[in-house]
């Protein structure tokens, strides 16, 4: 199947710039995801190839916002219940560098939804946005169809305007 959709991709002028490392737990979609190529997986997952690892692409995500935030010196307190922006995280995730990122990781998401992704595994995600009280980013998850938990954007509104 996936020697077809390759073979497919380059009839119709796709990108073919991913590289295949061997191993035998990664798929096209994958991979496409993970080079930040999301016209190619959108394009993948649309033809049939969806793998087993499909719904991890959330956790990944995470992983990569929580990574993001560690290389800059701005992590998150984290235990066993709960997560918790520090003020430099808070104060990092104002910047145009975090807006930049996040908006790379966006572009995954909404790949991942588009292709009927389960939306619970997208609530981890939501959490780090509501504890940097980043409503932009909550907003967005409202537009790719995302039903927010709790009314965390409803709750950093009054925060942030007193309502």
């Amino acid at each position: 199947k996936c020697l077809e959709i390759i073979k497919k991709m380059r009839d119709d002028g796709m990108d073919l710039g991913i590289k295949m490392p061997y191993n035998e737990n990664l798929s096209l979609d994958t991979v496409a995801l993970e080079y930040y190529k999301p016209k190619t997986a959108a394009y993948i997952l649309k033809n049939g190839q969806k793998s087993q690892f499909f719904n991890a692409y959330p956790l990944k995500i995470w992983a990569h916002i929580m990574v993001f935030f560690r290389e800059n010196n701005a992590g998150f307190e984290i235990n066993l219940k709960n997560l918790k922006a520090t003020p430099k995280s808070i104060e990092l995730s104002k910047s145009e560098k975090y807006k930049k990122f996040i908006d790379k990781e966006f572009e995954i998401l909404k790949v991942y939804l588009e292709a009927n992704g389960d939306e619970k595994f997208i609530a981890e995600i939501e959490k780090i946005f509501t504890e940097l009280n980043d409503k932009e980013s909550l907003e967005k998850l409202e537009k790719l169809g995302y039903k927010l938990k709790k009314d965390n954007l409803e709750n950093i509104r009054r925060q942030n305007f007193g309502k």
